[in-house]
């Protein structure tokens, strides 16, 4: 269990927040030439993933819009649409409801880079609500 205020979320062919958040959590199955190293007990299939046990009062997404390309050995920045409603409901991803907060946000603000990842500006947009 490790404490977190703050989760970074893949866009790269998603569609909304709620994708990413799909993605994240999605289970992974070590096998293969990728099984998990147990110590003694050798190398075991295994599955691997994220649960949330419960989410913060206040939290903070961050948006990945930089991906390295080994093609040409850069990052390089996704333009793509990416939608995010003005009120966020993660219940589906909490495990428990021990937390007291009830998995229900509402957008504060979203900070903005234009640019590339040579330079750029911020602009942030405040939710006045």
């Amino acid at each position: 269990t490790e404490p977190f205020l703050d989760i970074q979320l893949n866009i790269k062919d998603k569609k909304d927040i709620y994708e990413s958040f799909d993605d994240y959590v999605a289970e992974e199955t070590l096998e293969g030439e990728n099984k998990y190293d147990a110590g003694d007990y050798g190398l075991q299939e295994a599955a691997k993933g994220i649960i949330f046990d419960y989410f913060p009062p206040v939290l903070h997404l961050h948006l990945l819009r930089f991906q390295y390309d080994p093609c040409s050995d850069t990052n390089v920045k996704i333009n793509d649409r990416f939608e995010f409603p003005e009120k966020l409901d993660l219940k589906k991803y909490e495990q428990t409801q021990q937390s007291g907060t009830d998995a229900h946000y509402t957008l504060h603000a979203v900070l903005v880079h234009s640019g590339d990842n040579h330079g750029g500006h911020y602009v942030v947009f405040i939710n006045p609500n």
